[in-house]
């Protein structure tokens, strides 16, 4: 059995087990053929789809190539047929979350037309549950941007529909305060105004139910320039009147079966489903009779605002969403990154996506904030009191306690913004399934097991000048598209760097981007930072270094001298005259740091990163025995069938022909002894004081890599 999900990323799973899908085009062509599931869809259209008016010359091509990749995958759960001029896709032992939703939902409006309140409150919440954050999430281009655009209008009518389904059946907790996020997101919808009036009325909160009405008219006629709805209209004037109507509706007697509906007001439009007829059912008691409801649990709203530049990151919001997905658990995700990579940023996409699936609060600190770890002790306190523990217990152990009996039985969400250590953590984290927690760190925390790590790099390139256009304009970085691209490979696609260049693209509107590129380079060659925004630039690498202790900081000043693309664990042995057993441990170090990534071919900075890390490297003479500990490797690894690369040893011949205190390299049988000697000592680390050498040209540019140098 397989299932496809369009109701947020496009993914598909057989069994348990995720599918690979492929390129997003890939996907894209997927989700259009699932879109419409049994007819044919004409290659043409799919032209149309995938490129508009700018499908490249051999897209009839590129198109079957994509159904070729697809019919594998798709094993004999589903089939997608070729037809004259294009194809269909069939589902056969196959589910698909669109189908499900449509069908539930008109389960639910089935079962309120039958005066079935529950039957469909409990429809709909299931045809809700389907969804997993935005739908056709990571999938480009206008037909898909009017798909979304209707599915989620399908979306609101069943939300609408489930509250007013809700409302007739009485309070439920935590039900006042999913419609006042629900109209903070949808300010034009009049009737989810009315529901949370209606809602706020019936708590008690005659004065809130009334300014929720007069913010309505405001921005009513400040975006439309109209007033409210009659609909809305009405359900205020009852309200200013104490219309008894209005009270949660009651059973009717248990003993009467004969009772006959009287002439009182029908309940309102709010709790009553916009396909139902009138309500034939009972008046409710009088307002005087009716017992008072009891005070809904607080739901805490506490996830800072989803970013409107957010760019990309789909695989990972597709993994993160996944990793939160279990009801019976108590999962627990974690982000970990180079600072100004998004990893904040993704974890508040994330947890505004899942924030359906989690109706008893969505929870947030910033446990690293103004670069001090926050004390649990504190952070304990004010979730605490924020789910309605109005005296927190004194101790650590007695809050974190409390915290998880207040847990318990809720379904709460818990970002953990910024985590220092597993001290810090682990007073914090519910106990309770259904819960589920999210937290970025700069670094693994090792000792907190049961956490579902992602490591975030850099943005793809086609991302990084996505974003570049969306913060500066697309018509500007489009006209220079190739610039633009060379831009943010300059930027290493980091994307706090690409922030900062589309800034400086702002500022400057008269320069082009290529004078912008310029000054960037020049920028990067400097023996210090003179602009601002490069000092912001600079921050996630400064912060990562005050993290090294003396050796690691050492090594990653050193390592970044060579104007090579990699170094492998001899070649930083021969560069940090360490034995390689040792040299390695410190270049792992860095990489559990971020500032420098590892692959087969070994170890590479990026770009921007390599920069910082070669400014530091100023401060000393070290770096010039460095380099020429490293040529003498080079040259001997050479006579024994070495495999450096060419490029690399010619570059760093010239950076030591370049010193002025250049010498004549030992022999280098000497050298090639370097790998099988247990040498002393520990990588030089620079003083200050020392002779001012000659100032080292910005980093090689890797055209093949944003890493690398």
């Amino acid at each position: 059995m397989m299932r496809f999900e369009l109701l947020g990323p496009v993914r598909a799973w057989c069994e348990d087990e995720e599918v690979a899908l492929g390129t997003p085009q890939q996907r894209a062509v997927l989700a259009l053929l699932l879109l419409h599931e049994g007819h044919l869809v004409e290659t043409d259209t799919a032209l149309d789809v995938l490129w508009g008016e700018r499908a490249p010359r051999g897209g009839r091509g590129t198109v079957r190539t994509y159904v070729y990749r697809l019919r594998p995958l798709l094993g004999g759960a589903a089939a997608i047929e070729s037809a004259s001029n294009g194809y269909v896709l069939r589902l056969r032992d196959a589910t698909l979350d669109v189908t499900g939703f449509l069908r539930l939902t008109e389960q639910g409006y089935e079962a309120g037309r039958h005066g079935d309140p529950g039957g469909a409150a409990r429809s709909l919440r299931q045809a809700l549950g389907a969804w997993r954050g935005q739908a056709l999430a990571g999938i480009r281009g206008i037909f898909f941007e009017s798909e979304r655009d209707r599915l989620e209008e399908l979306r609101l009518a069943a939300l609408e529909e489930l509250h007013a389904a809700e409302l007739q059946l009485g309070e439920r907790p935590g039900l006042t305060a999913e419609l006042r996020a629900a109209v903070a997101a949808h300010p034009l919808r009049e009737r989810l105004h009315e529901q949370l009036m209606l809602s706020l009325y019936r708590s008690g909160r005659r004065a809130d139910a009334l300014a929720v009405y007069r913010e309505a008219r405001r921005t009513l006629r400040e975006e439309l320039g109209v007033d409210p709805g009659a609909g809305l209209a009405r359900l205020h004037t009852r309200i200013l009147n104490t219309d008894p109507a209005l009270d949660i509706p009651q059973p009717p007697p248990a003993a009467s079966t004969s009772a006959s509906p009287t002439a009182s007001s029908p309940p309102a439009s709010a709790f009553r489903p916009s396909t139902s007829p009138p309500s034939t059912s009972p008046p409710p008691a009088p307002r005087s009779s009716a017992p008072p409801p009891s005070a809904p649990r607080p739901v805490p709203s506490e996830l800072p605002p989803d970013l409107r530049a957010f760019t990309g990151r789909a695989a990972e919001i597709a993994e993160l969403t996944a990793a939160l997905d279990d009801p019976s658990g108590t999962p627990v995700a974690g982000v970990t990154g180079l600072g100004g990579t998004g990893m904040t940023t993704l974890a508040v996409r994330v947890g505004h996506l899942v924030s359906d699936r989690f109706p008893d609060g969505r929870l947030h600190a910033d446990l690293g904030a103004d670069g001090a770890p926050a004390d649990p002790v504190e952070v304990l306190g004010r979730f605490l009191r924020a789910v309605g523990v109005e005296r927190p217990a004194a101790t650590l152990g007695g809050r974190a306690a409390q915290w998880r009996t207040a847990a318990a039985g809720r379904r709460l969400l818990v970002v953990l913004d910024n985590a220092d250590s597993a001290e810090q953590v682990r007073p914090l984290l519910p106990a309770s399934p259904g819960c589920a927690v999210l937290l970025t760190a700069r670094r693994r925390i090792v000792d907190l097991p049961g956490v579902h790590w992602h490591r975030l790099g850099v943005l793809p390139p086609d991302d990084a000048l996505e974003l570049l256009a969306t913060i500066s304009g697309r018509r500007r970085v489009y006209a220079e598209r190739e610039a633009a691209g060379r831009l943010v490979a300059a930027c290493s696609y980091h994307p706090l760097s690409v922030g900062v260049a589309a800034a400086r693209l702002d500022a400057r509107p008269s320069w082009t981007i290529d004078e912008i590129l310029a000054q960037l380079e020049d920028d990067l060659r400097q023996p210090v930072v003179m602009h601002e925004d490069c000092a912001i630039v600079d921050r996630p690498f400064r912060d990562a270094q005050e993290r090294m202790d003396t050796r690691q900081r050492a090594a990653f000043h050193l390592a970044a001298v060579p104007d090579c693309r990699r170094l492998t664990p001899d070649d930083a042995a021969a560069l940090l005259d360490l034995p390689v057993d040792r040299a390695k441990a410190l270049m792992e170090a860095l990489v559990d740091l971020h500032v420098v990534e590892t692959g087969p071919d070994g170890y590479r900075y990026l770009g921007l990163v390599k920069a910082y890390a070669r400014r530091q490297a100023l401060a000393g003479p070290g770096r010039e025995r460095a380099l020429r500990r490293l040529l003498r490797h080079y040259l001997a690894d050479g006579l024994v069938g070495g495999s450096a690369d060419p490029a690399d040893v010619r570059a760093v011949r010239d950076q030591v022909a370049a010193l002025t205190d250049a010498a004549p390299a030992p022999a280098p049988e000497r050298a090639a002894r370097r790998r099988h000697t247990h040498r002393r000592g520990e990588p030089q680390e620079q003083t200050a004081g020392a002779p001012s050498p000659r100032p080292l040209s910005a980093p090689r540019p890797d055209k093949s890599s944003p890493s690398g140098v």
